[in-house]
């Protein structure tokens, strides 16, 4: 911004300045004077102070303004910069993905396990943390780190999941109290964080919480509640068994990403559960670890990758048109 001074005659005293100029003349105004400034097309909105008008201009000028003509001034200046600088666009909201912790464990806790695969994701998704139902004694591997970060909580009682010999109508019997109370649960964290199940394009668990996502995934099969928007789904070392894979029947057409430990003991759970989905939307990942969230960077490179891929594609099919992928050094 520039203050030019000029005689009666209307000559400027200094140089003019170049194109894209606005002038203000205060009307009927008996000082000789007006403001020249240019506007910058990719600025942003600002709001032009008095104390800015006024630097620029020589100390006679400044002296001699009448208040309410510097009041004019600075509402004019303001309402040119406001209107003629070109609002920005926002971008669009990014898809979020229900996270459902293991046994034994919290939201709190699982959120910090996956900090690194978060971080790898923040870029595409919003992950929301919700706790399970049912309190529970410090799950594998949660002591001592976790030690003080109670209250531990878990998705279903040990007969949900540990009978081996059980018909498909059995199972719904016994666990449809069971599964209401789970989906009450992620209902009311997510009510709690100001978010609604419409709003969950996928869902991600680890160990037990892979069968609560499994389960979400067939409810959004049969079109229950709003767990139809349910896209995809991201199954981290899971805790799968026969009873969970005989009530859901049919294999689901979901898309789904699978991470094995191959040091995992329970490793063939992980792989049992696979059987709950279509082989042709399957994308398994085996990583040298354990029961536990990978915290390498390659190995949360690729598994970032693959959720991006499944997720970010609007719930694609798994590459490759041969089941299981293998690509990103996935088998």
């Amino acid at each position: 911004m520039k203050a030019v001074s000029r005689d009666r005659q209307g000559v400027a005293r200094g140089k003019k300045w170049p194109s894209r100029t606005h002038n203000y003349s205060p009307q009927r105004s008996k000082f000789p004077f007006y403001l020249e400034f240019e506007i910058n097309p990719n600025s942003q909105p600002f709001y032009t102070s008095l104390q800015t008008i006024t630097k620029s201009l020589t100390p006679e000028l400044t002296t001699n303004l009448p208040t309410i003509r510097t009041h004019s001034l600075t509402h004019s200046l303001t309402h040119t910069f406001a209107t003629s600088t070109p609002r920005t666009t926002m971008p669009p909201p990014r898809p979020s993905i229900l996270c459902l912790h293991g046994s034994g464990t919290s939201a709190a806790i699982f959120s910090a396990q996956t900090r690194r695969l978060r971080s790898a994701l923040r870029p595409y998704f919003d992950l929301i943390f919700v706790d399970a139902p049912i309190p529970s004694p410090p799950g594998p591997g949660v002591l001592p780190f976790f030690s003080d970060s109670g209250p531990y909580y878990k998705w279903f009682s040990p007969t949900t999941t540990t009978t081996t010999t059980t018909t498909t109508v059995e199972a719904r019997q016994r666990t449809t109290s069971e599964i209401a109370a789970v989906t009450a649960a992620i209902e009311r964290g997510l009510a709690k964080q100001g978010r609604r199940v419409a709003e969950m394009a996928g869902v991600l668990g680890f160990s037990q919480g892979t069968v609560a996502a499994a389960l979400l995934l067939w409810l959004g099969r049969g079109g229950e509640g709003g767990w139809a928007g349910l896209r995809f789904g991201v199954m981290l070392c899971g805790g799968c068994r026969a009873d969970v894979v005989g009530m859901i029947g049919d294999r689901l057409a979901v898309p789904t990403v699978h991470l094995h430990g191959l040091a995992d003991p329970f490793l063939h759970a992980s792989r049992l559960l696979t059987e709950c989905f279509r082989p042709e939307f399957l994308t398994v990942m085996e990583f040298e670890g354990g029961h536990h969230c990978p915290s390498g960077e390659g190995d949360v490179d690729r598994l970032a990758g693959l959720v991006v891929e499944v997720g970010g594609g609007g719930g694609r099919r798994g590459r490759g048109g041969g089941g299981v992928t293998a690509a990103f050094g996935v088998v």
